[in-house]
């Protein structure tokens, strides 16, 4: 598969969700990805308005992405991806700086997926976000 088409597979949340976060409003954010899926524009609005929703966003839509915090920012990368409706999703860390109520949606946000058949590959030292795994690798520290 050439490398310009995984993006229609794949959604991403970095650990440091800041770091993928280009646009001047939140809004803006989504709208990209799913304007690069060629989806219609009608579509994207009722995808945009729900993932913002669903991560407790909507008030946040015309922010400026780079000014919220970190946890904002965290759970905006998740409404990105809960967006996107991608078949597999990688995730980096994405308990990091989110409190324990955003935590909780995350919990529930990837058990959802989970049910849908939704691929999620996640690296994370969270014990119950290890939980909801159907397979986990440990990867050890090496002795030197």
């Amino acid at each position: 598969m050439p490398l310009c088409e995984i993006f229609r597979y794949i959604s991403v949340s970095l650990c440091d969700a800041g770091m993928q976060l280009l646009f001047p409003s939140c809004e803006l954010e989504l709208a990209f990805a799913l304007e690069n899926q060629g989806l219609e524009p009608s579509l994207i609005r009722q995808r945009i308005q729900s993932s913002l929703a669903r991560f407790g966003l909507s008030e946040l839509s015309g922010s400026t992405p780079q000014k919220l915090s970190g946890g904002e920012q965290r759970l905006l990368s998740f409404a990105i991806c809960d967006s996107m409706q991608s078949p597999i999703m990688l995730l980096d860390e994405p308990e990091t700086g989110l409190s324990s109520g955003s935590f909780k949606l995350l919990q529930d946000w990837l058990q959802e997926q989970k049910e849908k058949g939704v691929i999620i590959i996640l690296a994370t030292h969270n014990e119950d976000l290890v939980s909801i795994a159907d397979q986990k690798i440990t990867l050890g520290k090496r002795h030197v």
